[in-house]
């Protein structure tokens, strides 16, 4: 049984040697036939493919990471984790955010706790005048005592709405952070004190599976990433590496949040909450066990929202607090590397998009030269890397392989189509080019989401197809799976409509493969 406090050492460094081993491997064999295959190029070309071969290796570090973690959930026990029941009758308070998106259904979930002293707070930071009205009127219509926090304006966004709640409503020792589109079970508030044994212990993350009553025909297809991201991802760090917070479905001792000097008023304010935490020598605890339900992003639109927040507030939080762990005594060096490695993810679609241009590049060196094609373990470059992390969670739906090739397919499609725009995300947020900003996914997914408006993101695809065709690039198989790709995502949009259109947008993630599959025939 793991101890509740655990020191540095106390983190197992093991998953860390081996992915660092293996990617050394994979470095030294891969540069080794590179140069092999391109001993027969000229000399431009072999700088070029030196470059790809780089950022080919930038992105298998993050996957390899990644796909050690995920195998180790699969074939090694769960860390026990230390229980008490030391705070079993603690008052606790319930903290239910909302931004113009209230959902009773989710609020009422927080009142039906049956762990006694519990009060829910409504952190309101509506700005619509008839959501606030309805929020109030549903206050008035219940017969619990429920507390309100309002502000004016929305500064530090997520973040100043907690900071503000808890410095001016919170007198409790414990509270709960729960998200406007977040049902808890009733029990979430008693299970989750029993893992505060020790006063190490700085919060207590819940895992999430996906809402099943709200799901729309787009999120009922990409919801399981929600479960598949908690079981194989999660679940392995109490041990061997950092523990972050996700910002909703999560308790905190309020000590922790003092001793942290609130929440960071960045994007990602739950990453950067757990990182100052830790600074102080202050850990969290994922239990799996407890679990609550969210909904995934119900169309194309709300989804893209949510991963462009997600990339950019990743990159301010580099900027602005990651060199602050780096210099912290009280963090583990297995910590600091396993942040760097997992949260690099964010820089994924920029190595992606480099690597495509790369292709392009070498395509035109390959014509204007004269030389012959290049060898086929080079198009490896644009395959596996950003798959590999798919092939160890894809064993949580082997029992379903209709339901596991449909979501394969369609998150393949639906990530890869992001690209372009989290790569101007972090271009334009890494140089300072662009202030964080912070779009509310349930007031997003409210919009209207016309097809013109991912014009950017199929222009680009098309771009790429047509580059690849002239040139007749070495890649071509995989810079048409690319482009088709991004020229497909979008047509997700169209998911929830009937008829034609709607059967189109279901079924647009086949289009890529089935591009890539008739390519293969031909060429062979």
């Amino acid at each position: 049984m793991t101890r509740a406090s655990p020191s540095p050492a106390d983190k197992s460094p093991l998953l860390i040697l081996i992915s660092g081993g293996a990617w050394l491997a994979l470095a030294w064999f891969s540069w080794g036939v590179f140069a092999e295959a391109t001993a027969s190029q000229a000399p431009v070309t072999r700088v070029l493919l030196a470059g790809l071969h780089a950022a080919w290796m930038a992105l298998w570090l993050w996957a390899i990471h990644n796909l050690v973690h995920q195998l180790a959930s699969l074939l090694l026990p769960r860390p026990r984790l230390a229980r008490s029941e030391a705070h079993a009758g603690a008052p606790v308070a319930i903290l239910y955010l909302t931004c113009d998106d209230f959902d009773p259904l989710a609020c009422s979930s927080c009142l039906a706790q049956d762990h006694g002293p519990t009060r829910l707070i409504i952190c309101d930071d509506s700005q619509r005048p008839e959501s606030r009205r309805a929020i109030d009127a549903w206050i008035a219509a219940r017969p619990e005592p429920i507390a309100v926090s309002r502000r004016e304006g929305r500064l530090g966004y997520k973040a100043g709405n907690l900071n503000h709640a808890i410095a001016t409503r919170v007198e409790e020792d414990f509270f709960v952070v729960c998200d406007a589109d977040e049902i808890i079970p009733t029990d979430f508030v008693s299970r989750l004190l029993r893992y505060f044994a020790g006063p190490g212990i700085g919060f207590v993350q819940a895992g999430h599976e996906a809402r099943s009553d709200c799901a729309t025909r787009f999120s009922a297809v990409l919801g399981p990433t929600i479960k598949l991201f908690h079981d194989f991802c999660l679940a392995m760090r109490n041990r061997f590496g950092f523990v972050s917070c996700y910002g909703h479905g999560v308790m905190i001792r309020r000590s922790a949040w003092q001793a942290a000097g609130g929440f960071p008023e960045i994007v990602s304010e739950d990453l950067g909450f757990a990182s100052r935490a830790l600074e102080q020598g202050l850990r969290g605890v994922f239990v799996r066990e407890v679990t609550a339900w969210e909904a995934f992003p119900p169309n194309y639109r709300a989804f893209l929202a949510k991963y462009a927040r997600i990339a950019g507030g990743t990159v301010e939080y580099f900027r602005r607090e990651y060199p602050r762990l780096l210099a912290s005594r009280r963090a583990g060096l297995v910590e600091k590397l396993d942040v760097l490695l997992t949260f690099s993810y964010c820089f994924g679609g920029l190595v992606t998009l480099f690597n495509i241009l790369g292709a392009l590049s070498l395509g035109l060196l390959v014509e204007l030269e004269g030389q012959g094609h290049i060898a086929l373990w080079v198009l490896a470059i644009w395959l596996l890397g950003p798959s590999t992390p798919l092939l160890a969670i894809l064993s949580g739906l082997c029992g379903r392989p209709a339901k596991a090739l449909r979501y394969l397919l369609t998150a393949t499609v639906a990530y890869v189509s992001l690209v372009p725009i989290l790569s101007a995300r972090v271009l334009t947020q890494g140089w300072g080019r662009r202030s964080p900003g912070f779009e509310v996914t349930g007031v997003v997914a409210t919009q209207s989401e016309p097809l013109l408006r991912y014009a950017s993101i199929m222009a680009f695809g098309g771009c790429v197809l047509l580059a690849a065709v002239l040139l007749d690039s070495p890649a071509l198989g995989p810079l048409l799976c690319f482009s088709l790709m991004l020229l497909s995502g979008p047509l997700m949009t169209l998911s929830e409509r009937d008829g034609a259109l709607g059967l189109i947008g279901r079924n647009c993630s086949f289009l890529p493969f089935a591009g890539l599959a008739g390519y293969l025939t031909w060429a062979i």
